[in-house]
Parts: C-alpha cells; structure tokens; sequence
C-alpha cells in the first residue's frame, strides 16, 4: 500500500483517539472517588474505561504511519527546524497558559525559574507526558525512518515482537509484585521503547497489515483485552489507582488497539460513511494537537462550574455528570482548538514569509 497524503479511516482513528483520551481523563476523578467509596462502581467504570485505552497507541501508531512511511529526504537540521515549529513551540506557549492557569488558581507568584524548572521537568500537567514522550521520539524519527523502511516485512514483525515480549514480562512482574516478588524486572524496556513500538506497529498494519485468516482470532482476542483489563487492574489494586494494565506500555492495550486499527482498516469502505461525516472526520484530524493540549484545562473548568450547577450523587448520577462533562470538554476543547490552530497558522505563516525575506 502506497502513501497518500490523506487517508480517511486514519482520520477517523484519530478522531477515536482523541474521544478516548478526553473519557479516560473524565473518569479519573470518578474511580479515584468510588475506589474508595465502593469498589464495585470502581470495577465498572474501570470496565468503561477499558474501552478508552486504545486512545494512546493509536495517536502512537498514527504517527509511525506518517512519520515514518515518508519517503522524503530532508537534512536533520530541517527535520528540527519543521517540528520546533510544528510541535515544540506551541507545546511551550501551552504550557505558558497552563502554568498561569495553575499559578491563578493557587494563588501563588509567577516565576520564570519556577516555570522553567516545571517545564523541563514535566511537571506543568499530567496528560503532557505524551507530549514530552513524542518530542523524544520525534528526535529518533530520520533514523528510525531509515532502519524501518530497509527491513523486511519479517525483520519488522520480529522486531515488534521482540519489544512486545517486554509489555508480556511487565504484566508478569506486576503480578509478582503482589506477592512481594519481581520477577523479570531486569529484563524490561523501558516505556519510550515501548511506545516507539507502536510506531512500528502503526507502520507495519498500514504497509502489511494482518493476513486476514487471522482477523477473527485478532478481533476475539482484542474484545478479551477489553474484559480483562479490569479484573487484573481490581486484583492488583489496593489503596492507591495505578492503572497498570490499562495504561499504553500494557501488552493488554496493544492487542486491542491492534485489533481495533485492523478492523477499521479493513471495513471503512464497506461502511459508506457520507461525505458529511468525512469532512468532520478531515476537518478535526488537523485539530487534534490543539485538542489534547487543551482538553484537561477545558475539562477543569467545565467540572468546577458544574459542581456548582448539581452533586452527582449515586453511580447514575456520576454517569450523567461524567456525560455532560465529556460534551462540553469535546466542544469548548475544539472551538479552542480551532481558534488556536488558526491564529498559530498565521504567526508562522508571518514568521515563515519574513524569513524568507
């Protein structure tokens, strides 16, 4: 399969990928407070947030597709230069925005140091991980470009199979834990290895994909993921949510995100999406950065000022609550996306014409 410059059901995997992050973040707050309070509510919503967990491989598993399926030759330097502007200045404008935000809110004095030292250290906001995760991968991305495309389609399967037997010794060594033991601790990569994984992942669906004699197999065993998810998460967990096997270095999530990429890789087409859809779908796939960005800061407010409006007392209430937090998070994020991404298009575009100059 060649390389197009827009893929329509990669447009809607990112569109599903965004809607899992921003659920996944709704939820926190939630199991957190019914892990405590009752942990059957917990076990559910944890069960409901299984769902989500194929968020984060996919945004991964995008990236591997486009970044490094591309056949153009560029020096490393502007390689650099595209991404700073790209990715890496407005993630720092972002974090300038978050950090007064935080500074407002706890009535604190503003630092550069104190920002800076936030920054470098991630520590501005939790869902920036991935941010700081990507950037460290997009430094590897020429190289790993090069050694990706002179591999076989054996070679590559093998190598994603070699890393992925790391995310099968992690679920064992967490396990063990439980019983005060460590087994396979010294033989596990580490969690940018593994996400870089999914960028071969990506890579490999899209070029080879998976022969389809296996889809069945694939898609029963991405559903057990789903199911498995949360009784190995309530056997781990005791006092204190860690989420470690729902998070993206878990085996767990990279066979449902794998399964979940196949099948919507192999029946698009056959879906007959209308052409309205799709346009929502090619509009809001360049939003998508904005959005991750923005969406904790959106969703902040949005519980604040509904906490005032009603309590979500009960498990169905909560479920309401979290429904309408979602809603209004997914909007007020979009709009701040769009506007974002409209005024950054135009500072660059300004900064790229006087360059050029």
């Amino acid at each position: 399969m060649k390389m197009k410059e827009r893929v329509k059901y990669c447009d809607l995997l990112r569109v599903i990928a965004i809607v899992s992050v921003i659920f996944i973040h709704v939820f926190a707050d939630f199991r957190d407070s019914f892990l405590i309070s009752n942990r059957n509510y917990y076990s559910l919503l944890t069960f409901l947030d299984s769902f989500t967990r194929t968020g984060v491989p996919l945004f991964f598993m995008l990236t591997g597709i486009f970044m490094l399926g591309s056949k153009k030759e560029e020096k490393y330097s502007e390689f650099l230069k595209k991404k700073a502007s790209k990715l890496f200045i407005p993630f720092f404008v972002i974090s300038i925005i978050y950090y007064i935000y935080e500074v407002l809110k706890s009535g604190g004095g503003f630092s550069i140091l104190q920002f800076l030292n936030a920054f470098t250290s991630n520590q501005i906001k939790y869902h920036f991980w991935f941010m700081y995760s990507i950037i460290l991968i997009y430094l590897l991305i020429p190289f790993m470009k090069r050694m990706i495309q002179n591999l076989s389609k054996e070679e590559l399967r093998n190598l994603i199979l070699v890393i992925l037997l790391s995310n099968f010794l992690s679920a064992i060594f967490i396990i063990s834990r439980k019983f005060d033991y460590s087994f396979f601790s010294a033989f596990l990569f580490s969690n940018e290895i593994r996400y870089l994984n999914y960028l071969f992942l990506g890579y490999y669906l899209y070029h080879y994909g998976i022969s389809k004699k296996y889809h069945r197999v694939l898609y029963l065993l991405g559903v057990l993921c789903i199911f498995v998810m949360p009784i190995l998460d309530a056997f781990v967990t005791e006092t204190v949510r860690e989420d470690s096997f729902l998070v993206a270095g878990s085996i767990l999530p990279f066979i449902a995100s794998t399964a979940l990429f196949t099948f919507v890789r192999e029946n698009y087409d056959k879906w007959g999406i209308s052409k309205r859809v799709e346009k929502f779908f090619t509009v809001t796939s360049p939003l998508i950065f904005y959005i991750y960005m923005m969406h904790v800061l959106v969703m902040e407010i949005t519980k604040k000022f509904l906490f005032q409006v009603f309590e979500p007392f009960g498990f169905k209430m909560s479920l309401v609550f979290m429904g309408v937090e979602f809603i209004i998070t997914f909007v007020g994020s979009y709009i701040l996306a769009y506007i974002l991404n409209y005024l950054y298009s135009k500072v660059e575009k300004l900064l790229f014409q006087k360059n050029l100059a």
